[in-house]
């Protein structure tokens, strides 16, 4: 049985420089002008430290589609961050039970919609 590896621990943090190691080979095959003229360890380094708040596997998600979103050019760090979250927000909203705040639980519309203010306001709008 393997355990899990705890963030923070040696192994936790092994195992997020050999995904940002993985993520590096895959830009730099992707875009030829990726690091050119830049030090590869210290660029790394911010890289992990940016990263540090998502899951290895958002990350391989994000890593998977960068090529399709960015044609052109490699993304920058907050352009790889934006993508990262559009992954965790399309999870969230596909949860089961998942109900945005601004939706109305029992008659699923706006709760500014004549709808909700018919049906669960009794006609009289409250907040």
């Amino acid at each position: 049985m393997k355990l899990p590896i705890q963030a923070g621990s040696p192994e936790a943090v092994d195992e997020r420089k050999q995904i940002i190691n993985l993520l590096f080979v895959m830009l730099k095959a992707t875009y030829q002008q990726f690091l050119k003229g830049q030090d590869e360890s210290t660029t790394k380094r911010l890289w992990l430290a940016h990263l540090d708040e998502f899951s290895a596997e958002h990350i391989e998600k994000a890593a998977l589609v960068v090529c399709d979103r960015f044609t052109k050019f490699a993304p920058t760090i907050g352009e790889f961050k934006l993508l990262i979250r559009t992954f965790k927000a399309a999870e969230k909203v596909s949860l089961p039970g998942y109900m945005p705040d601004h939706l109305c639980r029992k008659c699923r519309s706006h709760r500014h919609s004549q709808l909700h203010i018919d049906e669960c306001c009794g006609g009289h709008y409250s907040r």
